[in-house]
């Protein structure tokens, strides 16, 4: 198989230390939802919403609304839109196994590699020297993701470090900040940052393969960083809402990535997707959604008390879903049990056709009918076949190819079911079970006071400068001062030019 490479591109280096510092929302604007069920704008006051929010008014007085959202006087929205819309257009040349801006990931410092014992299957550093000595075991810990490599990075530097860089260390490898605990308030562990290559990064969701692989402890004897992260794995997150469509009292909201637990999702990923609950513990993952939008619904919207406005507190329900077309290597979920052909598996996501020689791929449903998944339902990322097969190498082949898309799943739902007793944030609410903090952004998903070195959160001493900015934005963007109330440019649909152009996947609603 040849190697794959994916490209992350230098610009997106400067934008992230210069936005994310001015995106976090007030701890107001996080809630805890059940499941699907949840108030998501709840004791906000009017300049402290979301712009879209009064697009909810709009659609009380119109009864139908259907325009593109261009916040172009938010700057939250102006830095995430430089930093996802950045990511989707790059869809075609990134891959699935490197990391990216805002994740949580395992990693270690230091230049050995890593290499298996033939006897015991355990992965301990290596010089890259003798065959059979083997040194201690690494010390995995978690990070977020703070800056990309200014460089291309391809799948073989999973397993080795490439010797003609262009760049130091400092501009090839991403740089990483220790996970503090996000039940304290001591943030002292995220000033410990480091460079790192990627043959010293795993995805968190392998946790449980990573690390008992590599020293056969317990969690409790690991790094506290990686407990810290296990208790955010019930998070959730959106970014980059394009899309407002509704009929009183019913609206959705699209956007084009998510940050669920530990990974960014945006579309074109191919996400795996839990079985049924009944046959988890039998059945190994068999079905993939290729995102084409994240899509909130919401249910039943009420206006305020007083009839001036409707802000998306008072309403029956709120649901986040994945759409987008499903696929399955199991013929009997197969519609018609015929499989993908050739021709239409070469446009699917790598993720996909580099288990073609496992599997066989059937969609799910008609070919031409897009299929929607509950965000509690995803496990996160399909990766390359070649990807897994360097991370775990000695692990059985077919094993390895009967398990390459189910393994981490185990790992996730253990996190998600201890973040339900260890996340401070969810104690509030007695019944355990279907419950997850959904944060304005990532920054207040994770509890971060520092991101890159830069103050962040409610250690950012410049949020009360943000009003100030907005207003500059609009005098920019010609929309004069005089309504101090957040902006929003609308575009309808028939108008909208330009969306999704270049050579990202464009988002579907």
């Amino acid at each position: 198989m040849p190697p794959l490479q994916g490209r992350v591109k230098p610009t997106l280096r400067g934008t992230i230390s210069k936005c994310l510092p001015v995106q976090a929302g007030p701890p107001r604007a996080s809630v805890v939802v059940q499941a699907t069920l949840g108030k998501r704008y709840m004791g906000l006051s009017a300049d402290e919403q979301p712009s879209h929010v009064h697009l909810f008014t709009r659609l009380r007085q119109k009864g139908k609304v259907n325009v593109s959202i261009q916040e172009s006087s938010d700057i939250n929205w102006m830095c995430e839109r430089d930093l996802v819309h950045k990511s989707l257009h790059d869809l075609p040349s990134v891959h699935a196994f490197l990391p990216r801006i805002g994740e949580l990931v395992l990693y270690f410092v230091g230049d050995s590699l890593l290499k298996q014992s033939t006897d015991t299957g355990e992965t301990r550093l290596w010089d890259g020297c003798s065959e059979s000595k083997l040194g201690k075991f690494p010390e995995w810990r978690v990070g977020v993701v703070t800056q990309l490599p200014e460089e291309p990075v391809s799948a073989t530097e999973i397993t080795n470090e490439k010797k003609d860089k262009k760049y130091a260390l400092n501009r090839s490898g991403f740089r990483v900040e220790c996970y503090p605990d996000p039940n304290s308030e001591n943030k002292d562990l995220s000033r410990q940052s480091a460079y790192v290559p990627l043959k010293n990064i795993r995805p968190f969701n392998f946790y449980r393969e990573t690390l008992f692989r590599s020293s056969g402890n317990t969690l409790n004897d690991s790094h506290p960083s990686i407990q810290h992260a296990i208790k955010a794995m019930l998070t959730v997150s959106l970014s980059w809402a394009y899309h407002f469509k509704g009929t009183w009292p019913s609206a959705t909201i699209y956007h084009s990535g998510i940050f669920l637990g530990a990974e960014l999702l945006i579309v074109g990923d191919a996400v795996r997707i839990m079985p049924p609950r009944a046959e988890r513990s039998r059945r190994d993952v068999s079905d993939v959604l290729v995102i084409d939008s994240v899509a909130v619904q919401h249910s039943h919207l009420k206006a305020e008390p007083d009839g001036s406005r409707v802000t998306g507190d008072r309403l029956g329900s709120i649901k986040i879903v994945f759409r987008g077309h499903a696929y399955t290597t199991i013929t009997s979920r197969a519609k018609g049990g015929v499989p993908i052909p050739l021709q239409e598996m070469g446009r699917l996501p790598t993720a996909i056709r580099s288990t073609n020689h496992i599997y066989q791929w059937y969609h799910i449903g008609p070919h031409t009918e897009r299929q929607e998944v509950d965000f509690f339902n995803v496990i996160g990322r399909a990766y390359e076949f070649d990807a897994v097969l360097r991370w775990f190498p000695k692990m059985n082949v077919d094993q390895l190819q009967r398990l390459s898309m189910t393994m981490g799943s185990g790992g996730v739902t253990d996190a998600r079911n201890s973040a339900h007793y260890e996340d401070n944030r969810l104690a509030d609410f007695p019944v355990r079970g279907g419950r997850w903090f959904w944060a304005n952004n990532r920054v207040e998903a994770l509890d971060l006071t520092s991101f890159n070195g830069v103050d962040v959160g409610d250690a950012d001493e410049g949020k009360a400068d943000k009003r100030n900015w907005e207003k500059i934005l609009m005098v920019l963007n010609g929309a004069g001062v005089k309504n101090t109330t957040r902006a929003l440019d609308t575009v309808d649909e028939e108008e909208e030019e330009g969306l999704g152009k270049g050579k990202g996947k464009k988002p579907r609603i």
